[in-house]
């Protein structure tokens, strides 16, 4: 049996042939987010990124970080967000907005205590960070 190769993604899109219909979706997701950002934020220079209120679902397609390496304010609240993406803890990031996330979870490729060092985190559930109580650390700035 030959395997088929897949050449990488052209302009940060993800490839979606030959994937199962589940898989499509999510990669149809991530897409969608990165078709808006590049409609909105240059790759080189870009400090700053919200996303709020978009009504995103899933998870942060993770080759934002190689996208926007320089990334330090990210706002994602108001979104539906299910997990975080590890390649996040690599990039410098000062202020991240996580609010309205209801259903964020613990990611499955480690544990989250990383955004703890994060000094402008707003509203992480402790459960993210192995604490039992609710927390709020240094307010997001607008």
């Amino acid at each position: 049996m030959n395997a088929q190769v897949i050449p990488p993604p052209k302009e940060g899109r993800i490839i979606a042939s030959k994937c199962s219909s589940k898989v499509r979706e999510i990669l149809d997701e991530w897409d969608t987010i990165l078709d808006y950002l590049g409609e909105e934020y240059p790759k080189t220079g870009t400090t700053e990124i919200s996303l709020k209120g978009q009504g995103f679902t899933g998870m942060l397609p993770p080759h934002i970080a190689h996208i926007y390496p320089q990334l330090e304010k990210l706002d994602l609240s108001g979104n539906y967000f299910l997990a975080l993406p590890l390649e996040l803890q690599n990039l410098p990031l000062k202020e991240l907005n996580l609010t309205g996330n209801d259903h964020l979870e613990k990611s499955l490729d480690a544990p989250l205590r990383w955004l703890n060092k994060i000094p402008g985190i707003k509203i992480i559930p402790e459960r993210l960070l192995g604490r039992k109580k609710p927390f709020l650390k240094r307010a997001f700035s607008s």
